[in-house]
Formats: C-alpha cells, sequence, structure tokens
C-alpha cells in the first residue's frame, strides 16, 4: 500500500442518490481539491511544479481557469488519486462543499476522515467493498488526531452513513431510534440503512486483519480501543502509563492495574477474540484519549490479533491448579504468523500427528496441554486461517 493519503467530510457519505460509486468518486475529488487548494498557498512555484511533474498529465479545456488548474494538479499529484478530467474534478468537489453547507446547516456536524488514497481508488474505480470502505472512514474520523480512542459500534454504524455520532440515530440498546428513523427518511439517497453491530463487527475485523487499523482490547467485556498507527501493546502500555498518572478515575485505575498483572508474564495485546462485543460500554459510552504528539506511522506486519487470540484460546483450557498454571502461561511463547503457516504444513502432511510437537516447540508446557485442549486449539487454527482466506477473496 502506498503512502498518499486523501481526506474529506465524514458527511461525503451521505451525498447523493444512493449510488455509491459516484459518491466515492465525488469524495475523492474533494480531497484532490482540498489538498491542492493547500499546496497552492504553500508552494512556490518551483516546488509546484516540481511536484505536479510526478503524475500523468490531465485534460482541461482552454477556458478552465489557470489556477484552478494548478489547483487540480498539485492535488493530484500529492494524493496520487490521478483524475484525468480537471474540469469534472473540480466541479465534483464545489457540489459536495454545497452538500457540506447544507448538512451543517441542519445542525449536524462533519468531521473530516482521511483514508489511504488505495482504499478509495480500489472503492471508487476497482469495485472494492463500498461498506470496508465507508468502515474504515467512520472508524478514522472518530479517532481523528488522538493516538488512540474508545470507538463504539453504534459509532461507526452512523458514521458509514456521514454521521458524525451514534446518539443521532440510535438508542442506548443500539436499535434505531424515532428520530434517527425519521432523519435517515428524509435522505437525498432514500435507501440508507444502517447496518447491525454483528456486520460492523465483521467489518472492523476485516480492516484489523488488513492492518488499516489496530485494534486493542484489554479484557473480555472492557472498552475497545483503536489506532491508526499504535500496535496493540503500545496502546496497552500508554493506558497503564495513563493510569499510574491518574487518581480520581477508578475505571482507568482498574484497568491499570489489571494491565499491570499480565505485563511480566506476556506481551500486553489484550483479549483479542472478533466475536467479543458483549460489553454495555462498546454500544455507545464513547471515551477519548488525553490530546498527545502524533506517532510516527509504521508499516510493521499486524500479528496482534492471531497471536492474542491464541493467548485467549489459552485461558480458555485445560489446565493444572496454582503454580504450575502460573508458570506455564509465563513459559508459553504466542506463535508468529510464519510458525503458525508451518504449523499447518505439518497438518497438511501428517494429518496432525504433528500437533503436539509443534506446541512444545513454541513452549507449551505439557502438564498444561491435554490433548483436549490441542485438538480445540488446533480447531481455532483452522478456523483462523479459514477466516484469513475469505478475507483475502475480498
Amino acid at each position: 500500500m502506498n503512502k498518499e493519503t486523501v481526506q474529506f467530510p465524514l458527511c461525503g457519505l451521505a451525498y447523493g442518490d444512493g449510488e455509491t460509486k459516484a459518491r466515492v468518486l465525488t469524495c475523492m475529488a474533494h480531497g484532490v481539491v482540498a489538498a491542492g487548494r493547500m499546496l497552492f498557498e504553500r508552494y512556490n512555484r518551483d516546488e509546484a511544479d516540481s511536484l505536479i511533474e510526478t503524475a500523468p498529465r490531465l485534460t482541461a479545456p482552454n477556458s478552465f481557469p489557470r489556477e484552478h488548474l494548478r489547483i487540480v494538479q498539485l492535488g493530484r499529484a500529492f494524493t496520487g488519486i490521478h483524475f484525468a478530467d480537471a474540469r469534472w474534478v473540480w466541479e465534483a468537489a464545489k457540489r459536495l462543499d454545497e452538500f457540506v453547507g447544507r448538512w451543517k446547516a441542519g445542525g449536524h456536524k462533519s468531521p473530516l476522515t482521511r483514508i489511504p488514497s488505495d482504499i478509495a481508488i480500489e472503492t471508487g474505480w476497482k469495485h472494492a467493498d463500498y461498506k470496508v470502505f465507508a468502515a474504515l472512514c467512520a472508524l478514522n474520523a472518530a479517532i481523528g488526531s488522538k493516538p488512540y480512542a474508545v470507538v463504539t459500534r453504534n459509532r461507526i454504524r452512523a458514521g458509514m452513513l456521514g454521521y458524525s455520532s451514534g446518539t443521532l440515530l440510535f438508542d442506548e440498546g443500539g436499535r434505531l431510534s424515532e428520530a434517527g428513523r425519521h432523519m435517515l427518511a428524509l435522505r437525498q439517497d432514500g435507501a440508507a440503512e444502517a447496518l447491525t453491530g454483528d456486520k460492523v463487527r465483521s467489518l472492523l475485523d476485516k480492516l484489523v486483519v488488513r492492518g488499516l487499523v489496530k485494534r486493542f482490547h484489554p479484557y473480555k467485556g472492557s472498552l475497545v480501543y483503536f489506532s491508526k498507527f499504535m500496535e496493540p501493546e503500545a496502546i496497552a502500555t500508554a493506558l497503564v502509563n495513563r493510569a499510574e498518572r491518574t487518581t480520581h478515575n477508578p475505571k482507568l485505575a482498574e484497568l491499570g492495574q489489571r494491565l499491570r498483572a499480565v505485563r511480566s508474564a506476556a506481551p500486553l495485546r489484550g483479549w483479542e477474540s472478533p466475536h467479543n462485543w458483549e460489553s454495555p460500554h462498546n454500544e455507545n459510552s464513547p471515551t477519548t484519549s488525553p490530546p498527545s504528539p502524533h506517532p510516527v506511522p509504521t508499516q510493521a506486519p499486524h500479528n496482534a490479533s492471531s497471536n492474542a487470540s491464541l493467548n485467549a484460546s489459552l485461558n480458555a483450557g485445560s489446565e493444572p491448579a496454582g503454580h504450575e498454571a502460573i508458570a506455564a502461561r509465563q513459559t508459553f511463547r504466542a506463535p508468529t504468523l510464519t510458525e503458525t503457516e508451518a504449523f499447518f504444513e505439518e497438518l497438511k502432511t501428517h494429518g496432525g500427528m504433528q500437533a503436539g510437537k509443534w506446541f512444545d516447540e513454541n513452549g507449551l508446557d505439557e502438564r498444561w496441554a491435554s490433548e483436549d485442549w490441542k485438538r480445540a486449539a488446533s480447531r481455532w487454527l483452522l478456523d483462523s486461517r479459514r477466516r484469513r482466506h475469505e478475507e483475502d477473496a475480498v
């Protein structure tokens, strides 16, 4: 994935008559013009010419203002979104600006969202899944410039329709409210429909698997933290440090105690089951993290979800009592994706006969790893592999 990004108003997801391809292309055009305007004011002529030369040429009629053309050229080069028709880009961005004005006049907020340009291009020009695009837009708008934040399912459900808050559409139980139903009925697209919580959960899993966002779930029933760049372990460390500095927040203090209790035994990857959303906190009670300098983005492989889920499976297995169970947990090292691949090759070749050896080599105490547990873990790994194949096929 390239490093270019594009930014546009989240309410762009409510623009148009419901035709998603035209909606995505309009949002992309707005992002191109917005970026071009910024650079037009910031760059001198030589800097601008140098950037413009990195993008393919585009067409524009002689009547098209030269300043507008230069703005579109700069925006194309900056975002990596190479529209061919400058006039269409400018007019599409203008139409969305007018829509944003009406949206705000109706009393709605319109936060900005920034996503990788590749994702926008895949959706606008290559017919990728619009719901994945919309979920990423909603999630990134909710995180904003914070290093990490709690983002609820209802916030994502509403954000995918262009709204800045879940409370505009849903009640405390996540059901569409009368006010929300009336609001959706007045939309120009007419067919707008909020996804269920389960479908949003599946979309979030896809974003995590693809490495588009990072997720940290401290323990079952807790709040779920998301970040654009911070790995789960880094989020956990930040939460522990924050808890140590805070004395007036009992929930944060409890979270810090629980995380410190396990920090010495294993990396703080959290409880990452993609099917745990029972916590009432995840319905409609977002909280924010304290402001801090924006982290430098990294492209590290996202192995945390797989490893942490396996750690969660360990806790569900049979185990000896007392200090032996503690010792077993401390000696276990969650396998990497490469090691998991090797395990499946052995399963394919030996019909699962090497499973015990594989767990032994990866630090699992034999007193803890009963044959029943090995079979259960093998099933979990097979299901994980199947899910990854399904995600790759999307």
